[in-house]
């Protein structure tokens, strides 16, 4: 009998702390998320656009881990659509609007014009993959790049050199 009771016990336990936890899974119900404008721009790398790098924002004066950072990734014309908040979509959903510092990284092994200047893989596989800017826009403190976001216009266009 006491073993019935302690197996009632057991299971009325699990079934309380499953209820707990699946109280946690609404999705992003909790996230206080901000007022966000589309922010779009362009950049180019010896003139020529360096596909699939990626562009991130960190707002000039919030230099908390907890920062929002927005970031895009550029495509074959130069352009490039920042988002803040994922979606299922991938549909970039803009930036808050504010000044950032801004760290560009381009990895990818894309085939661009720019391949002929720099031959050789990008890095071993599975491994951290060399930057082809060579790290001078990477850290968003030393990259010398800032940018503003603003509704209603453009980011202004990024020339690398």
């Amino acid at each position: 009998m006491w073993k019935q009771t302690i197996i009632r016990r057991l299971v009325a336990i699990a079934i309380a702390g499953l209820m707990v936890s699946l109280a946690g899974c609404g999705g992003d119900k909790g996230i206080k998320k901000v007022a966000l404008v589309s922010a779009k721009g362009k950049i180019s790398y010896k003139g020529k656009p360096p596909v699939g790098a990626r562009v991130v924002l960190l707002p000039s004066k919030d230099e908390s881990p907890d920062a929002i950072k927005p970031y895009g990734f550029v495509a074959e014309d130069g352009t490039f659509e920042l988002t803040t908040y994922p979606s299922a979509n991938g549909k970039p959903d803009g930036a808050p609007p504010g000044d950032y510092l801004v760290s560009i990284r381009w990895t990818a092994r894309s085939k661009s014009a720019v391949d002929e200047d720099e031959g050789g893989p990008p890095g071993p596989p599975g491994g951290v993959q060399r930057d082809r800017l060579g790290d001078r826009y990477s850290n968003p403190k030393t990259s010398g790049l800032r940018l503003t976001v603003a509704e209603g216009r453009d980011l202004e266009p990024i020339e690398l050199k």
